[in-house]
């Protein structure tokens, strides 16, 4: 199934994103450092993105089956300062050598963070127990605007890590079908980002079939008989739409008005 790109569009949804990101942080801190150490994740603006995006000089990629799912990106020194951050309470945690050896341990290490952050805002465990990984250059194509969702993470004073999570990566833990609860209304109000926009509702009385000749010869007092009758509920499009609700026609107040059924 093909997942459409998916805008945040109001603070209930980033809230949610955030805690779960950040709960994810907290968790892999709480396992892997030293001590109680601050923690925070946070999402970034548009504009923040185009600026932090060039930051980063190296990039650890998660891959599944069907393409990218979550991105991670640091300074080129990260195996020092990861190793650092693992060893805090040990004695010589400040001549820490941050050789192949600890390279790939530190890597184990992001890879599970990148594990858990992908746990964390999709399926469970299951999302994340094929990822393959690489690392390398940034990935290309990444715009807010299409979709994806960049944060920010701080894992005590050195571990700062920029993430990248794909549309489809995302799009289970701000879906409407599933983070709306079952006593919620069918149709849920729209969020404030539409408040402004102008919708024009439609009413559709009733279709009718003519020949070219009786359309030709039509003139002020003809009566052309509907499909259905005046007693039947009219049909309710959004203009140049589909039907969204049925309503009967009355008046109100002196004026001609739809009350919707």
């Amino acid at each position: 199934m093909s997942i459409r790109p998916y805008k945040l569009i109001n603070r209930s949804e980033s809230e949610a994103l955030t805690a779960r990101l950040s709960g994810a942080a907290r968790r892999w801190s709480d396992e892997y450092a030293a001590g109680d150490l601050p923690v925070s994740c946070r999402l970034l603006s548009s504009e923040e993105i185009a600026d932090r995006m060039t930051q980063p000089e190296e990039w650890l990629t998660g891959t599944s089956t069907s393409g990218p799912s979550l991105a991670i990106g640091s300074s080129a020194d990260w195996p020092r300062r990861l190793l650092g951050l693992l060893l805090a309470k040990h004695p010589a945690a400040d001549r820490v050598d941050a050789g192949t050896l600890a390279r790939e341990l530190c890597g184990l290490a992001l890879q599970d963070f990148g594990r858990r952050i992908v746990e964390s805002v999709s399926a469970g465990p299951r999302a994340a127990s094929g990822l393959g990984w690489s690392l390398g250059q940034q990935p290309t194509g990444i715009r807010a605007e299409c979709g994806f969702v960049v944060a920010w993470c701080q894992i005590g004073a050195d571990a700062n890590l920029l993430v990248v999570l794909w549309p489809a990566t995302v799009h289970p833990s701000v879906s409407p079908a599933l983070n709306r609860r079952v006593t919620a209304p069918a149709v849920e109000p729209l969020s404030r980002a539409l408040q402004d926009e102008v919708v024009v509702l439609c009413a559709l009385a009733g279709v009718a079939e003519l020949a070219v000749d009786e359309l030709t010869t039509l003139s002020v007092g003809d009566v052309i008989r509907l499909d259905r009758k005046i007693s039947e509920p009219l049909d309710v499009h959004v203009e140049g739409g589909s039907r969204v609700c049925a309503a009967r026609l009355g008046s109100h107040h002196g004026r001609k008005a739809l009350q919707l059924t």
